[in-house]
């Protein structure tokens, strides 16, 4: 058997084996199932090279943080990044909102990834869009993340850089009673401990968020055996939300 042919045999037993290891089966009912199957799988294989770095003694946090740039916003939206309490944050604001005489909505979004990656990058698209469905302002800070920064440094970048955020609301053309408080995964827990944050501040000056949209939120972290987290669950499929929840705290 010539080079090339034992190349391909080599390489074809590889990739099978791969896709062996990095499978996750997910329930035939889930929506769009083949794009979220790409990504399960994806997520595993991260996961897999986070556990081989780990074993060697290097950070197993690196392969959960490669993003690209982020994609251009739609013509006519406004992408800034403005400091609020020194963290840095991307607010965008939409042609619909830009064109507003009232002040007007807005939503500050907290990003997931177990407390210990996502970005701003990764979360562009998804703020994007969300600005320009709902018309509203987005606000969203590019938090400090664990392991290097563990509780409680994201949970403070959060709150300060909202209660920055929202004593600078009348430059910003944003009704201070129309905020909302959102986010997914671990930003679902941010969002819910910013709110009682605020609410235990009883600040007279501060006007409490208007609602909050916690989107499958980290909010229970004592007992993984319950239905969310097993079943079809990709984390747990990994056992990561338990090791994400080591690295915060």
């Amino acid at each position: 058997m010539g080079f090339m042919k034992r190349a391909v045999v080599v390489t074809s037993a590889v990739t099978v084996l791969l896709a062996v290891l990095i499978h996750r089966r997910i329930p035939d009912n889930v929506p769009h199932r083949n794009t979220i199957q790409l990504f399960v799988n994806y997520v595993s294989f991260i996961e897999l090279l986070a556990s081989i770095t780990e074993k060697i003694g290097y950070s197993r946090w690196w392969p959960y943080r490669l993003s690209g740039s982020p994609p251009q916003p739609p013509k006519g939206m406004k992408v800034e990044h403005r400091y609020f309490a020194g963290v840095d944050c991307v607010v965008i604001t939409p042609r619909s909102f830009q064109e507003r005489s009232e002040p007007g909505p807005a939503i500050v979004f907290y990003h997931g990834g177990g407390f210990a990656f996502g970005d701003l990058a990764i979360y562009r698209n998804i703020l994007t869009d969300m600005a320009e469905e709902t018309g509203f302002l987005v606000m969203s800070p590019a938090y400090r993340v664990a392991p290097e920064h563990p509780f409680p440094t994201p949970y403070h970048d959060c709150i300060n850089s909202t209660i920055s955020f929202m004593r600078s609301t009348d430059q910003l053309n944003v009704n201070p009673k129309k905020v909302i408080l959102a986010g997914d995964s671990a930003g679902g827990n941010l969002a819910m401990a910013v709110y009682i944050g605020l609410l235990q501040m009883n600040d007279p000056t501060l006007q409490l968020p208007a609602m909050q949209v916690l989107i499958y939120p980290m909010l229970q972290m004592i007992n993984f055996q319950t239905p969310s987290y097993s079943h079809g669950d990709l984390m747990f499929s990994n056992n990561l939300a338990p090791k994400f929840l080591l690295a915060y705290i």
